[in-house]
Parts: C-alpha cells; structure tokens; sequence
C-alpha cells in the first residue's frame, strides 16, 4: 500500500512541480524565519538564568512618592543590604557599586581604559552563579584592594602569566591605588543583566569611607537580595515595605522599597539607573506574534495551493470511490502527498537555519548557538502548526461522494474558490497590516534619529578625563588644544552630554526638589554647544559669586520651580563638592535639550560651574580635515599627559549605541515583514497561474469572439483586486490599533502616519496587478486555436 502511495503522490507531484515548490519554498523560508524568531524570544526570556538560584533573587529599589510624579530607581542606600538581611526570609544580601566606565588600569607598561568595573560586597559568588577558575569564592573578595578578573581580561593582563597575586595600579574615581588579583572568574555570559570585567572588593570602599555601610542617606548602590528556599515571596513583599519606617524613623513615608525578580529585569525594568539598555516583553509579544503571523501565512499558501491542486482530481476520487476506495484510502494518501511536501520543507528549513545562523547573530548582536535542546522546540511547533494544513485539504476532499462529482449536485466549495477566496483575504489582511507596521516603525525611528536635539553637537567630539590628575590639568589642556589647527573652540562638563543619568536635589526648608538632574560646566560650555539663553543671563567670570552660587536651569525645571513657587528662591543642593552648596539662585533660564535617549521625556536640569569635576572635554572641531585635527590632538595629548591613554568619541556615536538596541530590532522587523509580503506573492503567482489555466478555454473563445487584451487582462485580474480591496479594510482597524499603542511608548513620537495607509495598499494593489497581469497577459496573447485545443 505504502508503494502504490508513492507512486501515485511522485506521479501527482511531477504533474505540477510548480505548484509543488512554490509550496514548499514558502513554507522551508517560513518555518526558517519562525525558528530564529522564537530562537530570539527564548534569548530574551533566557536572561540571568545561568544563575542557579535565579528564581528566589530579587533586586531592590528605591520607590520615592512625589508629586507630580512617582520615581523608582534601581538603586538603595549603602546601609539597605545589613537591614535586609536581618528579614525573616533573606538567606544572603549583596551590593554592587558601579560600573566603573572611566577607569584607567595600569600593569607594567601596558596602560588600558577599561570599562564594567564593579565593586561587591564578598558575597557576590554565593548569591550569584560566577564560577572561579582560580581563587577561593569565600575569601577572594573579603580584603580591601583585592579584586577578581574575567578571564579575558586575565588574558589580557598577564598572557600566560598566573594572575593571583599580581598587582594592578587602578585609577578609578579620582583616586590611584593598587589593587592585588585574588580570584579569575569566567566571562559572565552575554545574557545577562550586567557584566562585570572586575570585581573589587566592597571592603575597598568602607576602608576609604568609614560608616559608608551604614549610610541611609543617598542612593547609591545596587542591592540584591537571596531568599531562603521556604521563604513566602508576598510575607517578604509586606516586610520590604516597612524597612525604610523601621529603619529609618525620620523618614516622611515618601521612600519605600520594592523587588524585582532577578529573570524579570532585562524584560520588565526600565527604570533610573538601570545597568545597561534592557530588552521589552513588548518586543517579545511583538515577534512572537509576527512569527505565528509569517507561519500563518505561509500555512495559507500551503492549504490554497493544495486545494487548487486536489479540486482538480475530483475525477480521481470519484473513479476510486466507485471503484471500491474508502475515504480513509483517500485521506491516506492526500495526507501521504502534502507529508511528503512537509518533511521536504522541514529538512530545506533545517539547512537554512544552519547556513543562516552567523548571519542571524550579526543582524540581532547576539551570540545564539545552535543546538537540539533550543531548535527542536521551535521546529515542533512549527510542525504542528503545519499538520492541520495537511489534514484539512484532505479530509475535505475525501467527503466528495461519486454522485456529487460525476452527477448534476453541486459539489460543495466547486473548485475551492470560495475557500481560497477566504484564505486569500486572509492572507493578505495579515501581509497588508504588517507592511502598514513596518513602515510606521521605519518612520518613527527615522524621526527619533533625526530629531533636532537642542544642543549643537555636530563636528564635537568628547574625550572622557578618567583620572583626577587630568581633572586638574584641564586648564592647561584647554589652552594647549586652543592652540591646534583644527580647533575651534574647547570646554568642559561633568557628564556626557548626550547621555546623562546623575541626579542629585534642590533643598529649600522643608521642600525638596527629587527628580532632578545636574551638569557642571565651564563658562564657556552654553555658547560651545549652541544652546540658547531664554531668559536671564549665561555665567560669566565677570561675576565671581558664579562659580559659588549660581545655577542656570532648563525651561522645564524652570516650570516645574514655578508651579512649585520655588523659583525665585534660595536652594541648597548636594552636587561638586562633598559639602552642600547654600545661597544658590537661578540667573537664567536655557533652552530645552534631550540629554537622555528620546524615550524619556526632557527631564528638569540644573547646570552649574564646576571645577572638581570636569570630567569630560567637549572640543568643537572645523569641518575640514576632521581626522588630521583628531591625529594632532593625539600627538598634543600623548606630550601634554604622557601614560593617558587618548580616548575619545563622537557624540552621534552614543546616540546610536542608545538606540542599537532598537535598531537591531527594526531591522528584523523589517526583514520579517518582507518574508511575508515575499511568500504572499509567492503564493498569489500561483493562484493567479493556476486561475489562468482553469480558464485557458473560456479566455480563447473570448479572443475569437473579438476580446482584446486589457478586456482579457482585466477579466483575470478583477477578482483577485476585489480580494484584496476587501484585505485593505479589514487590515486597516489592527494595524492602527497596535501602532497607535506601540507609539505611546515614546515620549518623542511622530503623529499617527494615515498617509501611510493607502501608500501601503496601493503598494500591494500595484504588485498585485503585476503580479496577476503577467499571468493575464500570457493567457491573453496565446493563440486561440491553441487555447481552444487545450481540452
């Protein structure tokens, strides 16, 4: 029996090869594209999860109740860890301070600025999974001035040397000190929330800041906590909300803590502070539903394209049936037919997803190895997704009774049209909203790169001062740098510019100003940059009190003051100095500029004339031979401060790493969205093929009868076109929906695009008709007699 199956589905399949793999094609690129997707969503969900107390750690953080808005940071106070522990319930507690991304290593002659230098307390390696491969995990971190590596930072340090022991000379935050290596540890892998390439000990930090432990003051640390196996994660949620009022009893009731579950953060917090850019269980709903969407649509394909191709051998079934077949007989070998189709695409899917895979990782960032336990999942589902596209066609088909297919009954659904129809629509309901997506996604990361920022970044570039010694030699640097060809003009400023997170307060009494964020500057830093003063006056070495107690705020601190009446007031803040500035009043008022990724909205700021803390060096460049004023810069640096490193950067290279992210996100958008229109029209040259060839006869006789071309063409063509006339409605409602909601997550967006509407259904009008009139056009321009000879 299995035999004469073959047989039968070889000759079937050979009869309309076409039809065969076009099917297949679109399903093997389907089920491709379905399988790196859910490779990428279980990526995302994998976060932290290498670590093998994963699901009782939680990090804590600091939610402040202030009018007119809510924060919550994802940092607590030094002392929050020693009162966390004495909860019923904690078995471990561990801080992290940092990263460290201005920290200047030095071993023998080789001197390096390195990044993702953290400090911990010498818990870190029994609440976290971070194997040592040399050192004690107990004791490698109880020391101060001990520190443990990555290994490739080992690598990089001492080659083929043995690291313990050795001694490093760290420049980080202002102060120079060496550090001796007690523990390698393994590279941290990718999916993870936070990556550290050093781990100092915390007892560094107590040892410099006596009482820093028992500090409730500020929020400066990260704080994790490790729950005993039993423990009652709602009783530890009640008790985490007491902690401040216990421990704290000045505090107004403003400041609370909350948890976070450790496998929850890279997908659910976005929050002050945060590490690194986390991902979005947004983009996780997004892709998993454009997955099941392109397998859909292929599954479609599939089904239509078998039901053209069986509806022909209704002749077939009705001999078989006379003849003694039972419908499990037909079912069997319908079903035998499309299986084998299936395992083919499975087995091209296979092979595609092995060649693609570098190229998969280039386009996502990520390093996903492939491997049975990560791509049968994938593959499963996808295969089951499929079955009923085999068995429909063939359950259907075999209901046809001799009596129906030889007699005058009309068979039901005759030919399929009414179900292909439906499928059709369907079909391109699904392809239209998501090219009516992709272009709105396009458009509002085009306007978000795009957009003006307020501040004159252009020919700048940002060199980062790691060292307080280089700190204090700004001036001289500046006058030297002047004094370059190239060189327009040169100033100075306590954080980057263009990716800012420092937060400090306004004091005044009993009132406070929280959520708002500070900059010191040079004199000359507001006209380097291009910004604008709105009112008032900029700072000026005129007038010395500038530099003691006056501040110059943004139009939307300058709001908020005034809604607060505050603005006219004396304040005392906490920034620069150890020690609280008092007497501070607002001599002006500058424009708003966007100094955080465009997600988050201009947030009040403060700036300030600072001389501690001149941490980076903006320098306006002319615009002809930017690079040879970047090589004499670094010769003038390498004579200036001989053993620092010059490293510098473009400002529009920060913003772009901000949003990488995003942009590695709408690219596979794209690319998915592009498979799917692709395997739509896949299928539509097939329908329309086919359609053309059930009516070869009827377009013949219409050619005798004096039919010209365009009249045959536009016969063909019109039932395809009402089809997706009625796609392009229904479409219309999801697409806006979703996007509309999507577009909410931006505090910088675009208006809703409806123009993009009907562009995207003309768009696939036009490929429609070419689509279809190049199949019209071949049965119009045929001869008739041969047209007529065709039955």
């Amino acid at each position: 029996m299995l035999k004469h199956y073959l047989i039968i589905a070889s000759r079937n399949l050979k009869k309309r090869w076409s039809y065969s793999f076009i099917s297949v094609l679109g399903l093997s690129m389907a089920l491709t594209a379905f399988t790196f997707i859910m490779l990428w969503v279980e990526n995302e969900k994998s976060y932290d999860a290498f670590n093998e107390k994963a699901d009782r750690i939680y990090r804590i953080h600091s939610y402040i109740k202030q009018d007119p808005a809510d924060m919550e940071m994802v940092m607590t106070a030094p002392a929050a860890a020693g009162a966390l522990k004495n909860l019923p319930g904690v078995e471990n507690a561990v801080r992290l301070n940092g990263p460290g991304k201005n920290v200047v290593v030095k071993y023998g002659n080789n001197l390096f600025n390195e990044n993702d230098f953290y400090s911990a307390d010498a818990s870190v390696f029994q609440v976290f999974t971070l194997p040592l491969v040399n050192g004690n995990p107990n004791e490698a971190l109880i020391n101060p001035y001990s520190i443990v590596l990555s290994e490739s930072m080992a690598a990089k340090y001492f080659e083929n040397q043995n690291p313990m022991g050795k001694v490093l000379n760290i420049k980080l935050y202002g102060a120079e000190n060496n550090y001796t290596v007690t523990g390698v540890m393994k590279d941290m892998p990718g999916n993870s929330h936070f990556h550290a390439n050093f781990l100092a000990s915390f007892s560094t930090i107590e040892a410099q800041n006596p009482g820093y432990s028992s500090e409730w003051g500020s929020v400066q640390v990260y704080t994790y906590v490790l729950l005993s196996p039993n423990a009652r994660v709602n009783d530890f949620y009640a008790r985490l909300s007491k902690l401040i009022k216990e421990s704290v009893p000045k505090s107004n009731g403003s400041w609370t803590l909350k948890a976070i579950r450790l496998k929850d953060i890279h997908l659910k917090s976005h929050y002050i502070f945060d590490i690194d850019p986390n991902g979005s269980i947004t983009s996780i709903y997004i892709f998993t539903s454009v997955g099941f969407l392109l397998l859909f649509v292929a599954l479609i394909n599939f089904i239509s394209l078998s039901n053209a191709r069986y509806t022909e051998r209704t002749g077939e079934i009705g001999i078989r049936k006379t003849l003694g077949a039972g419908g499990k007989d037909i079912v069997l070998q319908f079903m035998f037919e499309n299986t084998i189709l299936l395992l083919t695409a499975l087995l091209m899917s296979i092979v595609m997803v092995g060649v693609l895979q570098p190229s998969f990782n280039i386009l996502t960032g990520k390093l996903i190895a492939l491997s049975f336990s990560n791509l049968f999942p994938a593959m499963l589902t996808g295969l089951l997704c499929s079955l009923f596209s085999i068995a429909y066609p063939a359950f259907f088909l075999s209901s046809f009774q001799p009596a129906q297919i030889f007699g005058k009954a009309k068979l039901p659904g005759k030919g399929g049209n009414g179900i292909r129809k439906g499928l059709m629509v369907l079909q391109f309901t699904i392809t239209i909203a998501l090219i009516i997506c992709t272009l709105i996604v396009n458009e509002q990361f085009r306007f978000i790169q795009n957009k003006d920022l307020g501040i004159n970044i252009e020919k700048t570039i940002i060199i980062p001062l790691r060292h307080d010694y280089l700190t204090k030699k700004f001036t001289l640097l500046r006058d030297e740098l002047l004094k370059i060809k190239g060189v327009r003009d040169v100033t100075a400023s306590s954080v980057n510019p263009v990716n800012m997170n420092f937060m400090s307060t306004l004091d005044l009494q009993d009132k406070s100003v929280l959520d708002i964020k500070f900059m010191g500057i040079d004199y000359n830093f507001i006209g380097t940059m291009g910004l604008n003063i709105i009112s008032g006056r900029d700072f000026s070495e005129k007038y010395s009190s500038d530099s003691v107690n006056a501040i110059i705020v943004n139009e939307t601190a300058a709001r908020k003051l005034k809604a607060m009446h505050l603005f006219d007031k004396e304040f005392g803040s906490y920034f620069d100095d150890p020690y609280a500035r008092r007497g501070l009043r607002i001599i002006g008022v500058v424009n708003d500029f966007n100094f955080r990724p465009l997600y988050y909205p201009v947030e009040p700021l403060v700036l300030y004339i600072t001389r501690n803390f001149r941490n980076n060096v903006e320098i306006k460049l002319a615009p002809e031979d930017v690079q040879g004023t970047i090589s004499r810069l670094k010769e003038k640096w390498a004579q200036l401060v001989p053993g620092y490193p010059f490293d510098f950067m473009f400002p529009h290279d920060v913003l772009e790493k901000q949003y990488e992210a995003d942009n590695r996100m709408k690219n596979i958008f794209d690319l998915f969205s592009l498979l799917s229109v692709l395997i739509a029209c896949m299928g539509l040259f097939a329908l329309a093929s086919f359609g053309a060839e059930k009516r070869t006869k009827e377009v013949g006789i219409r050619k005798v009868l004096g039919s010209s071309v365009f009249q045959i063409i536009v016969l063909l063509s019109g039932d395809f076109m009402k089809l997706i006339a009625i796609s392009s409605l229904l479409a219309i409602p999801p697409a806006y929906y979703f996007m509309q909601d999507w577009l909410e997550q931006f505090s910088f967006r675009i208006r809703f695009p409806f123009w993009l509407i009907p562009f995207s259904i003309l768009s696939v009008f036009a490929l429609t008709f070419l689509i279809v009139g190049f199949q019209a056009l071949k049965a119009a321009t045929a001869n008739p007699a041969r047209n007529l000879k065709y039955e």
